[in-house]
């Protein structure tokens, strides 16, 4: 049975990290492409062990804005 699931992808410094929010399973590649691949397959092989929940919905991407916050000596943000 086949099942659609979310990816959220994006890149840090030279890789990509992809990530499926329904399940919880993070990976990584040197490519879009790559990375996408890695999580398509290590999410069937965490599912052959535990189970979606039945009544799980697809996660819903959403953008936001805040003002950036002002970095620290060290080029960290300063809470």
């Amino acid at each position: 049975m086949a099942v659609k699931l979310s990816a959220v992808i994006h890149r840090r410094g030279t890789a990509w990290l992809a990530r499926c929010p329904e399940v919880g399973t993070m990976c990584q590649g040197a490519t879009y492409g790559e990375a996408l691949a890695n999580l398509e397959r290590i999410t069937a092989e965490y599912l052959k062990s535990f189970a979606l929940p039945e009544d799980f919905d697809l996660a819903t991407l959403a953008t936001f804005e805040i003002e950036s916050p002002k970095p620290g000596p060290g080029g960290e943000p300063t809470v």
